[in-house]
């Protein structure tokens, strides 16, 4: 991936996975009903075509802050795919009455990968 401009939006090399972020802020008391919906819905994702795999963080300084990473091998398997299909639909009725707000997400493409 090259350099963009400030307000281009990056385009991913061929070949390379897209990160879809979410920001997760769970309701007063919902953290672990959050993370059990989360769990029931692992299967909407992991069967959608595209998804490589999915991870849930906890904030260590927020706890009931969470952070969910989505690996999808395309963007339009994120966007077109899975959020016109069913799945997405049951995703947010799972996840909904946990939520003290919206979830944020942005998509992110490696631009540099050290070990």
């Amino acid at each position: 991936m090259s350099a963009q401009a400030h307000g281009e939006m990056a385009t991913p090399a061929p070949g390379d996975p897209v990160s879809e972020q979410v920001e997760l802020i769970a309701a007063d008391g919902a953290g672990s009903a959050l993370e059990e919906a989360v769990a029931q819905a692992v299967p909407l994702f992991l069967g959608s075509k595209g998804c490589r795999s999915l991870r849930l963080q906890e904030s260590v300084e927020t706890p009931g802050h969470y952070r969910m990473t989505i690996v999808w091998e395309t963007l339009d398997d994120h966007l077109v795919g899975f959020r016109t299909s069913d799945a997405f639909g049951r995703w947010r009725e799972l996840v909904t009455p946990h939520l003290a707000e919206p979830p944020r997400v942005e998509h992110f493409t490696t631009c540099l990968d050290a070990d």
